[in-house]
């Protein structure tokens, strides 16, 4: 008899559970996609954020600045263009086109930087877009250049003397006023041909502002500026830039102009010994007009570079016995506010504080007495500095970079 047959197990339902890993699959993949959208859109700036590969803090390279204005600064400012240039990789872009088209580009935010050879006045401060900076860069001294045929030692003038030049009342170079102060001095009886700027100029405000402090008739009749009524003379002829009047008397003989010093050293053209104050005849050179610099710089209460009117800051005359009476300032000017400057950007605003902080620097001063300029005084960097500042871009403080 065969034994039972075993019960069989009862059947177990295997339930098999589906995956979890394809919804993770799944987010992770919206994630990362999320992620390189957000990464792109940075990098476009579709965030309103510039697009940036520098690290925080760097400087930019590669950015050009326009600047335009004084003529008076063209062979110093091609200088600093060289050597900004290899130092940061930014280019200045200058055109020397005088003071008054230098100040004009920069009322209608057609340039970064304007520069002169004076101070604005409260009215062209009014025309702006907004609050300017000031800011002495250099200081230089303005030459009298003259054609002389057979005439070497340098001519005996006072600023009287040059005002009746130019106002017509001294015509011929034998006139008793030139050669009383000038013994053996025998120029025959030749006409002088007065030489002035055609263009509005830094160096034009320099000479009639020293013109209205030696001679009474000069400030009642004409006064100062950088575009002045120059009477209408016999044989005067006006020229563009500092180097125009420059080339116009070295090739023409008996005529009479002025220029900067940097100009004339060490070139053919015949320059003027001009009466200081201490009553000394003054032929120009770098150690007369950096004494000149220094001395006028210790007496004078400067205001603020931010801001500040700095119409009635002069450097002319002087009283050192032995300084040279006509030296001046150069100033660069810039928006207070970058953004209303041109074509602005926060990469530009960095630029300009980065230029402008180089040439008050050691790099940028030592340039000065190579090229005949003189070194700003120790307070006047100061100054420049804190003014440096106060920059500021979308009403933010620019970074310091370097």
């Amino acid at each position: 008899m065969s034994a039972p047959a075993s019960p069989e197990p009862p059947t177990e339902t295997i339930v098999r559970r589906k995956s979890s890993r394809t919804p993770l699959y799944a987010a992770v993949a919206v994630v990362v996609v999320i992620a390189i959208v957000v990464l792109v859109g940075f990098g476009a700036g579709w965030y309103g954020k510039p697009k940036s590969t520098a690290p925080p803090g760097a400087c930019p390279t590669g950015v050009t600045l326009l600047a335009a204005g004084a003529s008076f600064i063209t062979p110093i400012m091609s200088k600093w263009q060289t050597d900004y240039n290899g130092a940061t990789g930014n280019t200045i872009s200058y055109s020397p086109s005088g003071a008054g088209a230098g100040i004009s580009s920069l009322q209608n935010a057609q340039v970064d930087i304007a520069t002169t050879d004076n101070p604005i006045n409260a009215t062209t401060q009014q025309a702006m877009k907004g609050p300017i900076l000031t800011m002495p860069i250099t200081a230089g001294a303005l030459a009298i250049v003259y054609n002389l045929p057979g005439v070497t030692a340098p001519v005996k003038l006072s600023g009287p003397t040059i005002a009746d030049i130019y106002l017509g009342l001294i015509t011929n170079w034998n006139d008793s006023r030139i050669t009383a102060n000038n013994s053996g001095f025998q120029p025959g009886n030749q006409a002088i041909y007065p030489v002035i700027r055609a263009d509005s100029a830094g160096t034009t405000f320099v000479l009639s502002n020293f013109l209205s402090e030696d001679s009474p008739k000069w400030n009642t009749t004409v006064g100062q500026g950088i575009s002045i009524a120059f009477p209408h003379l016999s044989g005067e002829v006006g020229e563009t830039g500092n180097s125009g009047v420059y080339k116009h008397v070295l090739a023409t003989p008996y005529t009479f102009g002025y220029v900067d010093l940097t100009d004339v050293l060490n070139k053919q053209v015949q320059y003027a010994s001009i009466l200081n104050p201490a009553g000394l005849y003054i032929t120009p050179n770098l150690e007369n007009s950096a004494s000149a610099v220094s001395n006028m710089s210790a007496k004078i209460t400067f205001p603020a570079v931010a801001g500040g009117n700095w119409n009635n800051v002069s450097l002319v005359n002087s009283k050192g016995t032995g300084d040279y009476p006509l030296v001046t300032f150069s100033y660069a000017f810039v928006y207070q506010q970058v953004q209303l400057g041109y074509q602005s950007s926060m990469a530009k605003a960095q630029a300009i504080s980065q230029f402008l902080t180089w040439v008050i620097g050691t790099a940028g001063q030592a340039v000065s007495v190579p090229l005949y300029y003189v070194n700003l005084p120790a307070a006047v960097l100061a100054l420049d500095s804190a003014g440096l500042g106060t920059l500021t871009f979308n009403g933010a403080a620019i970074p310091a970079c370097g």
